[in-house]
């Protein structure tokens, strides 16, 4: 028994998070009030049904719909008329076979195989539960090549329930994030298996193939690359030759090239045929404001800060300290990356990211973390008795914390744009509103933050 435990550790794993992932998912069936497809998601999606159903990437078809057509299709308008998703197209390449299953069980239910009807919206769920499961998949077949099976373990459970992943796995799916989180996972076992055989050809495409995915889920991530480049470096002169060694390959250049361009081309693709521009950018007038970040405020705010609504992920911080000393190749690529990565996410107009439980640009991220999080386990497992004790009690506290406050956003107790330090301390461990909430919590100005101004008055 022990030994098939032992082997099989990682399947027992994700069967148990699937089983409780599923369950909360079925337990709310958010479907049944056609409620997933909304907000962004609406965005995200919308490529499926006006390539596979409607045959019409212009989004003319939506004039000639029904009134009583009960999906929510929305777009954006070009200077020339046209129209286009605001968001990119990668979330829907990855959602394609849940959709092409989908469709194929409405039809045969006999339901309508309009694209908005509720299986579309249910196999969006499961489709969001599947990647989440192959990102927990791809995370821990990159950390047995440095950790214990113990500290993966408890790894893979602080990420599955100690974060806000679990929310948007699990209730407002459909979002990006979690399809982020599995590429993250991916390329970062692509990396180290890149970089194991010499930069094979087959791993250099697809490494690309996985950063061209990346990008066109969300295109600021395309950073990400950084951390193959830097994998292994501890100075500039290290530096100097991998990236010779790498740019002056034409074959591998000349392969990576291909396997980014293949899925890049998709949206470029779907650009030229709906705005008449190969490249175009959706967002239109929002954007960065890079001499003025936010990052005390994404990190530390009671409104969205990152650390305030995701503790645990505190351990991952410290744990670079001790990176060097159980994967010493990621001991510096993963913090320069990480610095990167949030200067840009809270450099965004919307540094807060509008409705959303903590920060949820932070989620992909759990991917690369986990590696300085299983070194932090590693260092307190070898800690004395006490140190032991005290960091499980603190581990279990914030795993019990985050399914709690996730509980509490879900019924707007932790509202979704306008915490304040009054109103996190006010429903603290609370289940119930206190009086004048109103009072407590301050809406940001969204006109003038879209101008880089102080969100507040």
């Amino acid at each position: 028994m022990i030994y098939f435990i032992k082997k099989y550790y990682k399947q027992l794993l994700l069967v148990l998070i699937g089983f409780f992932y599923l369950n909360n998912t079925f337990f709310f069936s958010r479907w049944k009030n056609h409620d997933i497809i909304n907000h962004d998601v609406i965005f995200y999606y919308s490529y499926l049904p006006a390539t596979f159903i409607y045959h019409d990437p212009t989004f003319s078809f939506v004039d000639s719909l029904p009134q009583n057509f009960e999906g929510r299709i929305w777009y954006l308008t070009t200077e020339e008329n046209k129209r286009v998703p605001k968001m990119s197209i990668g979330v829907a390449v990855l959602q394609t076979p849940f959709f092409l299953l989908a469709h194929i069980f409405a039809k045969i239910a006999d339901i309508p195989a309009n694209g908005y009807s509720w299986p579309y919206e249910m196999f969006i769920a499961l489709g969001t539960v599947f990647y989440t499961l192959l990102a927990f998949w791809f995370m821990m077949k990159w950390l047995e090549l440095y950790f214990s099976k113990p500290v993966i373990v408890f790894t893979i459970i602080a990420v599955a329930f100690g974060t806000n992943l679990l929310h948007y796995a699990t209730y407002e799916v459909g979002m990006s994030h979690p399809y982020s989180l599995f590429l993250f996972a991916l390329f970062v076992w692509l990396t180290e298996k890149w970089h194991r055989t010499n930069y094979r050809l087959k791993f250099t495409f697809l490494l690309a193939l996985v950063l061209g995915l990346i990008t066109i889920v969300r295109p600021v991530n395309i950073i990400i690359a950084l951390l193959p480049l830097l994998y292994g470096v501890s100075g500039f002169t290290d530096l100097k030759y991998q990236l010779l060694d790498i740019f002056g390959n034409f074959k591998l250049i000349f392969t990576a090239i291909a396997g980014f361009i293949l899925p890049v081309s998709l949206q470029l693709i779907f650009w030229k045929i709906g705005t008449g521009h190969w490249i175009y950018y959706s967002y239109q007038n929002e954007g960065f404001f890079f001499s003025h970040p936010h990052i005390i405020d994404g990190l530390f705010s009671y409104r969205k800060g990152w650390l305030v609504y995701t503790p645990i992920m505190i351990f991952a911080l410290l744990g670079m300290f001790f990176t060097r000393k159980y994967a010493c190749e990621w001991s510096i690529n993963i913090p320069l990356w990480l610095m990167v990565h949030i200067y840009i996410i809270y450099s965004w107009w919307c540094w807060w990211y509008g409705g959303s439980f903590g920060s949820r640009p932070m989620i992909e991220t759990y991917a690369v973390l986990s590696l300085p999080f299983a070194a932090f386990l590693s260092y307190i497992g070898k800690s004395c008795r006490i140190c032991k004790i005290s960091f499980a009690l603190i581990f279990t506290g914030l795993i019990a914390l985050n399914i709690f406050q996730t509980k509490q956003y879900r019924i707007t107790l932790i509202h979704w744009d306008s915490m304040t330090k009054r109103a996190y301390w006010s429903v603290f461990l609370q289940e119930q509103f206190p009086p004048c909430y109103d009072q407590l919590i301050q809406p940001p100005d969204y006109g003038k933050a879209l101008k880089g101004e102080e969100e507040y008055d």
